[in-house]
């Protein structure tokens, strides 16, 4: 700390180079006269110094990769002193598809990490704007060639966007399904209300084909296009080197299939519309299929 520091309104101070860790799942079950101190953060910090307390306008920190996307916002330390701001390098879990499948519950455990590289540090503090550099690195411990890091996080983001589009799929399908189960007991036309009954089975039975909610999560236990996405997460989560071609060809797969799912919500939201604005004259409330944004958020 130095006089001139003290004087400037914000700040940035060194602290050590931050670096993505290599996963390592389990812990160690000792006995009561045991102690063992808790590990480092595996987040990255940011570490500011204000002169005084931050009070009026909004303030808050955006973070941006090299080509100056933002790519998060974060609330930012307000005080006047050292300000330590922790910068997650892992992606928070992904919103999933429900399911009893015991395997498939913590398949997504290990989230995919920010890239290797310089990222943009941005202070906003009402008006000003105080920038700075962040980089991070694999840590020394890994051992795996940058080419085979990049594939293997490039497929776990594939894996995570598949989990969360299956999850809106099957979310937003149930949108459909409760507006023709609700809206047929409002029909009065015999012909009208088997139509919407008809199509309300098709929904379940087909929003059922994509989870395993059977057995009783412990021996009996099935397997259905969300529970392959999470054991093949879990698989190349849990290494971070070049895997083979069977599961590269297995994400491709699942992909396609994924994409066909989607296909066929965007198929029943259509039928479904198409009911909803012939009947909304008639006093039946429209329907409304949430947006994958909003399942996001939620």
């Amino acid at each position: 700390m130095t006089r001139d520091l003290l004087d400037d309104e914000l700040s940035f101070l060194e602290t050590g180079k931050p670096f993505i860790r290599l996963p390592r799942p389990g812990d160690w079950f000792g006995g009561s006269g045991n102690f063992v101190a808790g590990n480092p953060s595996t987040n990255a910090q940011i570490v500011y110094f204000m002169n005084k307390r931050h009070t009026f306008g909004k303030m808050f920190i955006e973070v941006l990769d090299a080509q100056g996307k933002v790519i998060q916002e974060m609330p930012a330390g307000k005080s006047a002193g050292i300000n330590i701001v922790e910068l997650p390098v892992r992606y928070p879990m992904p919103k999933a598809a429900p399911t009893n499948n015991r395997m498939a519950m913590f398949g997504s455990m290990i989230t995919p990490s920010l890239d290797e590289g310089t990222y943009t540090i941005r202070v906003n503090k009402g008006k000003q704007v105080f920038e700075t550099k962040l980089e991070l690195e694999h840590e020394a411990a890994d051992i795996y060639s940058t080419e085979a890091r990049k594939l293997q996080s490039g497929t776990l983001k594939k894996l995570f966007d598949l989990t969360e589009e299956l999850g809106y799929i099957y979310y937003a399908s149930e949108d459909l399904r409760s507006w023709t189960d609700t809206s047929a007991q409002s029909v009065s036309v015999k012909k009208d209300r088997q139509a919407l009954l008809t199509l309300t089975k098709g929904i379940q039975t087909w929003r059922d084909s994509l989870v395993a909610l059977d057995g009783d999560g412990y021996v009996a236990e099935s397997e259905a296009i969300r529970e392959e996405i999470s054991t093949l997460y879990l698989e190349v989560s849990q290494f971070p080197g070049e895997f083979s071609q069977g599961q590269i060809r297995k994400t491709e797969l699942l992909t396609l299939r994924v994409n066909a799912h989607r296909k066929e919500l965007d198929r029943y939201h259509q039928a479904v519309k198409a009911m909803s604005d012939k009947w909304e004259k008639k006093g039946i409330i429209p329907v409304k299929m949430r947006t994958i944004e909003a399942y996001k958020r939620a």
